[in-house]
C-alpha cells in the first residue's frame, strides 16, 4: 500500500507541482486587477 502511494507521488508529483505553479502564476496575474477593483469598490 505504501509502495503504491510512493509510486503515485513519484508519477503525479511533478504534474501536481507544475499545476500548482501555473495556478499560482495565474493568480499573480489576476491579483493586480482584483486589487485595483477592491480598492475602487472601497473608494
Amino acid at each position: 500500500m505504501i509502495k503504491k502511494i510512493i509510486l503515485l507521488v513519484a508519477i503525479f508529483g511533478p504534474f501536481g507541482l507544475y499545476f500548482l505553479y501555473s495556478w499560482l502564476l495565474k493568480l499573480e496575474k489576476k491579483k493586480i486587477p482584483i486589487v485595483k477593483l477592491s480598492i475602487a469598490s472601497i473608494i
